[in-house]
């Protein structure tokens, strides 16, 4: 439930099945990178353009990632230091 609406939308659905494949064959890196812009903008749930650490975190299971982890992965990422991903640096984590 990426937005947080209390129910599983099919675009959510859809892209944890498509995940939780690509865990099983070994694929999430090639995933992400094949499809980046779309898990973006599901994990953007305000609609900003960014994302912030905690919409970040939301996405951290996919790499077995604890919170700490989660949290240096994205300051890693964050190369402007504006404290959010924009789709450039997120992509550069998917790539």
């Amino acid at each position: 439930d990426v937005d947080g609406s209390g129910s599983i939308e099919f675009d959510e659905f859809y892209l944890l099945v498509c995940i939780l494949v690509a865990i099983k064959d070994g694929e999430q890196k090639q995933f992400l990178a094949k499809h980046s812009r779309t898990c973006f903008e599901l994990l953007d749930e305000d609609g900003s353009q960014t994302l912030t650490v905690s919409e970040f975190e939301t996405f951290g299971f996919v790499f077995g990632f604890s919170k700490r982890s989660t949290r240096s992965v994205w300051k890693e990422h964050d190369v402007d230091g504006s404290r959010t991903l924009d789709y450039e640096e997120f992509r550069m984590f998917c790539l």
